[in-house]
């Protein structure tokens, strides 16, 4: 089998990072792990986690902290934030991800995508109990700082009229 290159990371553009070739003399963050691109971010404890997403990403949860973070942000003019929760075994829930993904570049600027993995996610399981989450997939709509909507199920044409009306010119 051949020998494939060590991959610490990506940058932004997907180049390696960390590639012996391309940074000679470079030592790498020894816990540091391979990630999509435009989603890497190093904490204070050295460990690569997944960040929120750019515009027109679905981004991943990073805890309970960001989560409640992100929220926030709804009630201080940020745009809506779609909660998108899901489990990894669920099967509805893998149809729905990629037409989530689409969404969020349809709705790029107007609203934010988290994804929270509950069997996954750090603190997934708790923002799951926490938001009243009993059956996945399901999706939960803040606006102002506070939850306006919520879609339960793999009903994405509900999803997109929930987006549209909270995304409305002149919906305060």
């Amino acid at each position: 089998m051949p020998l494939q290159k060590e991959v610490h990371s990506i940058d932004w553009k997907g180049s390696a990072i960390g590639d012996p070739t391309r940074f000679p003399g470079a030592t790498p963050p020894a816990r540091a792990r391979l990630l999509p691109p435009g989603h890497l971010a190093l904490g204070s404890d050295g460990l690569a986690r997944l960040q929120r997403g750019r515009a027109g990403q679905v981004g991943r949860c990073d805890g309970i902290e960001g989560v409640d973070a992100a929220i926030a942000a709804t009630g201080e003019g940020g745009p809506l934030l779609v909660l998108s929760f899901s489990t990894s075994w669920c099967g509805p829930c893998k149809l729905m991800d990629p037409k989530v993904d689409q969404l969020s570049e349809d709705f790029a600027g107007k609203a934010q995508f988290i994804k929270i993995l509950g069997d996954k996610d750090p603190d997934g399981l708790k923002i799951l109990q926490r938001e009243g989450v009993k059956s996945v997939p399901q999706y939960h709509i803040f606006k102002g700082g506070e939850k306006v909507q919520q879609v339960l199920g793999a009903k994405y044409d509900e999803l997109v009229e929930a987006l549209k009306t909270h995304t409305a010119p002149g919906d305060t």
